[in-house]
C-alpha cells in the first residue's frame, strides 16, 4: 500500500493504512509493510510491519440470502432448502442455529454442526410450520471457520393462514425428457390436481432441488404462494437444456397443503445427444381457451436430418382421453428414411367443468442411428370461462445477441463484401447505444469450402467470434472476416446457416458463438436466388427449434439481397423473401448505392428491436387488444394513423414505424381464442 501523496500525521493522531491480502497460490506467504516517516529518530523513522498470511483455508459460500416461505397453511408445514457450499481448499467446519430468535416455528432436518470437504455442499432442509394467522421472522445463522466470513444469516419469513386439508394428485412422479439434442431445449410439463371439488390446495414453494444437474430448470422459475382451486390442477413446465452428452437427472421439490404429505418431489430424467431426429414444434403451448371449446390444431413435422434409416414403433399419448388427441398420424411400426419426415396433428380441448392447467405430452418411441430412442412433444394448455389469452413480450428484453452473417462468396459479390465491412460501423451503433452483448460470427455460402465454418477458417480462433471487447477493434475484425472472397459458386444461403449452428461445427469449429439466453439473428447477404434444397419450413422450423417454440421473439431471419422481384444485376431471391416475413425479420436491397444506410435499417431488427409479435393462438379478430406499458393503443387513431394491424397469414401483430414500441417497454396482447 503506499499513500499518495504523503500522510501528514498531526500530533496525537493517528492514520490508517489499508492492507489487503490476495493469494496466488496455495500455502503460506509472508511480507512486510514498510513505514517510512520524517522522524530523526532512526528506529522511529523507518517502521517495518511483518505480514503473514496462507492461500487456501475454507470459504463458505450460502444460498439463497434469504427465504420466504409465504403463505403456509397451518395444517402442513412449508419446506425449503438452503445450500451451504465449501467453495475453498480446506475443510469447512460449521455451526446451524436455524432459529436464533427461537419463534419456534422453523426447524431444520440439521442443527447440529458438520464438516464440509472442498468442492463439496451441504443441503439443509429448512421447515415452518405455523401457530397462528400471522407473520413470522427469523435468523438462520451458520457459523464456520471461514477466517473472513465466519458468520453467514439467512433471514427466514413466513404467514400462517387457516386452510382445509387439500386433496391433490400428481400426473407423473418421474419426469422423463427422452434424448434431446445437444444445444437444444426440451420441455415436459407435469400437472398437481386438486382433487376436492370445495377447498383449494395450496403450494406454499416448488422449485428446483438444490442437488439437480444444470442443466434442469422451470420454465417459470421459483414459485410460491400459488392456490389451485377446486376440480383444477396446476401445470408445471420443467426445462431440460444439455450442452454435453449424457444422462442427467433433477428433481423439482414443492410444498403443499396436505398434513399427510406436505413435502413432495418430481424427478427430472434427460439424455443428451449429438445427434437426434429433428422434431418440430418439440413444445406445443395452446394457450388459454374457453371451457367446452377445442383449439385450432397444431401440426408436428419429424425430420430424419441423418444419414440411417430411422424406425418409429410407437406414437402415444401419455395425457387423460379427451384433452389432447393424436390426428392424421401414420400407422407404426414405420420407417422414415434419410432426408424424410412425416407430420401429425394434435388437438386440445378445455373440458371443464372448472377453470384449470392441462398438461401432457406426445411420447415417439422408435431406433436412431442404432439405439432405441423416446422423444417427447410437450403439451400444454388452459381452460376457463370468458377465457382471454395474454400474450407478453418485452422490447429488447434480452441484452445477448448472437448475429450470423452468411455472405455469398461468388464472383459477383466483391463490392458488396468491401462495403459490408466498411460500413459496418452504421450496423453496431444501435448496439452501443443499447449496451447490448453481441457475438457476430460470418461464414459463406459456397459448398465443400466453409459448409457453415465461421471465418477466419485457419487461426487466429479466437477472431471467429466478434464481440464489444474483440481486438484491435470490432470493425477491424468484422471488416477482414466479411471478406470471404470470389471463388464460390453456389448461394445455399439456409443451408450454410443450418450447417454453422449444427453439431458437429457448432460444438467444434464454431465453439462460443451461439449461447443459450441470447437473441439469434441471421442475415444473409446475397446476389443470386437462395439454392438450398430443403423447404422453408424445414429451415424456418429448426431456426426456432434453437431458442424453443415458446420463444418466437428470440430469433429473426433478415436479408440483403435481390428481394421478390431482383434489382440491377442482382436476381430475385423469394425464399429469402418468405423467410425474412415469416421471422419478423427485414429485407433490404443488394443493389444499394448507400451501404451505412442500409446497414442502419437493418441493426435494429437484427439486434432484437421488434415490429411483429407472433401470437400464442388464433385470435377473434376483433377482440384484440394492444397495451404498451399498460396504456391502450388503438389499432386505428381518431385522425385516421394507423398503430397496428393483425397479419392472419403470420398470426401477429405488427406496428408500423411511427407506432413501434419503443426499448424496455412491455407490450401486452390480450385477446378471446378461437373456440371451435
Amino acid at each position: 500500500t503506499t499513500l499518495n501523496p504523503p500522510a501528514d500525521g498531526n500530533p496525537g493522531g493517528s492514520i490508517a493504512i489499508p492492507v489487503s491480502y490476495a493469494p496466488e497460490t496455495l500455502g503460506d506467504d509472508a511480507g512486510v509493510l514498510i513505514v517510512e516517516t520524517d522522524n530523526a529518530d532512526p528506529i522511529r523513522g523507518r517502521i517495518e510491519v511483518p505480514l503473514q498470511g496462507s492461500g487456501g483455508g475454507p470459504n463458505i459460500l450460502v444460498q439463497p440470502a434469504q427465504v420466504n416461505f409465504g403463505l403456509t397453511s397451518l395444517l402442513a408445514p412449508s419446506q425449503r432448502t438452503v445450500l451451504v457450499s465449501n467453495v475453498g481448499f480446506e475443510p469447512l467446519r460449521i455451526e446451524v442455529d436455524v432459529d436464533s430468535d427461537a419463534t419456534g416455528v422453523f426447524s431444520s432436518n440439521d442443527d447440529a454442526g458438520d464438516i464440509i470437504a472442498p468442492g463439496a455442499s451441504k443441503a439443509i432442509e429448512v421447515s415452518f410450520e405455523p401457530t397462528a394467522e400471522q407473520v413470522f421472522t427469523t435468523l438462520m445463522v451458520i457459523t464456520s471457520n471461514d477466517q473472513d466470513n465466519d458468520r453467514v444469516e439467512v433471514r427466514l419469513r413466513g404467514e400462517g393462514i387457516n386452510l382445509p386439508p387439500c386433496n391433490f394428485e400428481v400426473s407423473k412422479n418421474v419426469v422423463n425428457f427422452g434424448v434431446v439434442e445437444i444445444n437444444r431445449t426440451g420441455v415436459r410439463p407435469f400437472e398437481i390436481r386438486n382433487l376436492s371439488q370445495t377447498s383449494r390446495c395450496l403450494i406454499t414453494s416448488l422449485s428446483l432441488g438444490a442437488e439437480s444437474d444444470t442443466e434442469f430448470e422451470l420454465a417459470e422459475g421459483e414459485l410460491t404462494e400459488i392456490f389451485i382451486e377446486p376440480g383444477a390442477a396446476l401445470g408445471v413446465p420443467a426445462v431440460f437444456a444439455p450442452a454435453t452428452p449424457g444422462t442427467y437427472e433433477g428433481r423439482v421439490e414443492f410444498s403443499i397443503s396436505n398434513p399427510d404429505t406436505p413435502f413432495n418431489t418430481v424427478d427430472l430424467v434427460g439424455t443428451a445427444a449429438e445427434s437426434t431426429l429433428l422434431i418440430v414444434p418439440n413444445d406445443l403451448f395452446f394457450g388459454t381457451i374457453e371451457i367446452g371449446c377445442s383449439a385450432r390444431a397444431k401440426t408436428v413435422t419429424v425430420y430424419n436430418t441423418g444419414a440411417t434409416q430411422a424406425e418409429i414403433a410407437d406414437i402415444a399419448l401419455d395425457s387423460q382421453a379427451g384433452v389432447f388427441t393424436i390426428r392424421n398420424a401414420p400407422q407404426p411400426p414405420f420407417s422414415i428414411a434419410p432426408g424424410g419426415s412425416f407430420t401429425f396433428d394434435v388437438g386440445f380441448t378445455a373440458p371443464g367443468p372448472n377453470p384449470s392447467d392441462y398438461a401432457g405430452a406426445v411420447e415417439l418411441i422408435g431406433t436412431y442411428e442404432g439405439q432405441d430412442v423416446t422423444y417427447i412433444v410437450s403439451l400444454q394448455g388452459s381452460g376457463d370461462i370468458d377465457a382471454v389469452q395474454i400474450d407478453e413480450f418485452e422490447q429488447l428484453g434480452r441484452p445477448e445477441v448472437d448475429i450470423l452473417f452468411v455472405i455469398d462468396d461468388s464472383c459477383s459479390m466483391a463490392d458488396e463484401q468491401q462495403s459490408l465491412g466498411e460500413n459496418f460501423d452504421a450496423f453496431i451503433q444501435f448496439a452501443e447505444a443499447q449496451a447490448l452483448d453481441y457475438h457476430i460470427g460470418v461464414t459463406a455460402t459456397e459448398r465443400g469450402r466453409t459448409d457453415g465454418r465461421l471465418q477466419p477458417l485457419g487461426q487466429p480462433a479466437s477472431n471467429r467470434v466478434v464481440t464489444p471487447q474483440t481486438q484491435p477493434s470490432p470493425r477491424q475484425v468484422f471488416l477482414d472476416n466479411a471478406n470471404v472472397g470470389t471463388i464460390g459458386g453456389s448461394e445455399v444461403v439456409l443451408d450454410a446457416a443450418y450447417n454453422a449452428l449444427t453439431a458437429p461445427l457448432i460444438n467444434g469449429h464454431n465453439a462460443g458463438f451461439l449461447r443459450r439466453d441470447a437473441v439469434l439473428s441471421i442475415i444473409g447477404v446475397t446476389d443470386e436466388p437462395e439454392q438450398s434444397q430443403r423447404t422453408i419450413d424445414f429451415f424456418l422450423n429448426f431456426f426456432l427449434s434453437i431458442k424453443g417454440f415458446r420463444n418466437t421473439q428470440l430469433f429473426s431471419f433478415s436479408s440483403i439481397s435481390g428481394g421478390e422481384t431482383g434489382c440491377g444485376s442482382a436476381s430475385a431471391a423469394p425464399r429469402l423473401v418468405e423467410m425474412a416475413n415469416r421471422s419478423g425479420g427485414v429485407e433490404e436491397s443488394v443493389c444499394t448505392q448507400d451501404w451505412s444506410r442500409t446497414l442502419e435499417e437493418l441493426s435494429q431488427s437484427a439486434f432484437g428491436f421488434k415490429s411483429r409479435f407472433f401470437l400464442t393462438n388464433q385470435p377473434v379478430i376483433q377482440t384484440i387488444e394492444v397495451l404498451i406499458n399498460d396504456d391502450r393503443v388503438p389499432a386505428t387513431e381518431a385522425s385516421g394513423q394507423v398503430n397496428w394491424t393483425y397479419d392472419f397469414s403470420t398470426n401477429s401483430v405488427n406496428f408500423l414505424p411511427l407506432s413501434v414500441p419503443s426499448a424496455s417497454d412491455l407490450i401486452r396482447i390480450e385477446y378471446t381464442a378461437e373456440c371451435l
